[in-house]
């Protein structure tokens, strides 16, 4: 048994296209090095090929930055996808603890060399990202108070004599 008999093909495909988002295939070969006809690596992109080929598998990896087991990896991950979702539970929560438990539950299904440690470092960028927006949202609010209305004096200080 190979380590690609698990992998449907077209779920292969879609991982390859995936990672290659858009660019060229020739240019996608040609900056890794990597020889291979593209016209194989259509059909392997196009779901195709019956019984990918561990060889051919790890050129088109590499021409995309990822070992063979990676790209199978994404592979299956495509495959999971493809399955009727289960009705949304409570593990869908707005809170950012929900967010971290639902991404680190998954992360554990994941078996990526290092993703892990991509995907905690996204998620740490992106609550960087809703701070930031936060801030600029609670300035514009700042902003747009009445510019004639005079402030209220902060609770406990002296009034002003009359």
């Amino acid at each position: 048994m190979s380590i690609t008999d698990d992998v449907n093909p077209e779920d292969l495909g879609s991982a390859i296209r995936l990672r290659r988002a858009g660019r060229p295939v020739r240019k996608v070969l040609a900056n890794a090095g990597v020889s291979l006809a593209a016209e194989t690596w259509s059909r392997y992109e196009n779901g195709r090929v019956p019984g990918p080929k561990l060889e051919t598998v790890g050129k088109i990896a590499r021409a995309l930055g990822l070992s063979a087991e990676e790209l199978l990896s994404l592979a299956r991950v495509r495959a999971k996808e493809r399955q009727p979702k289960e009705a949304p539970s409570h593990r869908y929560r707005e809170s950012d603890a929900g967010l971290a438990s639902f991404v680190s539950e998954d992360l554990e299904n994941l078996r990526l060399p290092g993703a892990r440690a991509r995907i905690e470092n996204k998620l740490a960028c992106i609550r960087a990202d809703v701070a930031e927006i936060e801030l600029e949202l609670l300035g514009r609010r700042e902003h747009r108070a009445d510019p004639d209305e005079t402030p209220a004096p902060p609770s406990g200080s002296p009034k002003s004599p009359r």
